[in-house]
């Protein structure tokens, strides 16, 4: 079982349409129990079609993926806040575990981080 968190954007239109009114929600990664964690990638954006509006960036390292958390507020699949200080404590605390493999939209950045580069859940 693992736990996949988010980060909540602002609504791009100030709350004033029926449409993205709560923000649009981008997916970090997921935390699962013996596992390193996976970080979400979004290595070809913006042009990515399944890239969150919000995300102007390529996403393909720790670096442009810590500044995701910068976005809005952050949450778990439950709901729950978390702080970008508590979400990378976990995450340090998952260094070690076990690795995905290259392939099927697995890579790797320099510092030996999992990204996934479609949607998982």
């Amino acid at each position: 079982m693992g736990t996949n968190f988010y980060v909540r954007t602002q609504p791009s239109c100030g709350g004033k349409c029926d449409q993205h009114c709560h923000g649009e929600d981008i997916h970090l990664g997921k935390s699962s129990a013996g596992w390193a964690f996976t970080f979400r990638g979004y290595p070809e954006a913006p042009s990515q079609a399944s890239c969150p509006e919000a995300v102007t960036w390529p996403v393909n390292d720790y670096a442009s993926w810590h500044r995701l958390l910068s976005l809005g507020e952050i949450t778990d699949e439950y709901g729950r806040p978390w702080t970008a200080e508590e979400l990378l404590v976990k995450i340090e605390g998952k260094r070690g575990g076990r690795r995905h493999e290259h392939g099927s939209g697995i890579f790797h950045d320099s510092d030996g981080n999992d990204f996934l580069a479609v949607e998982f859940s």
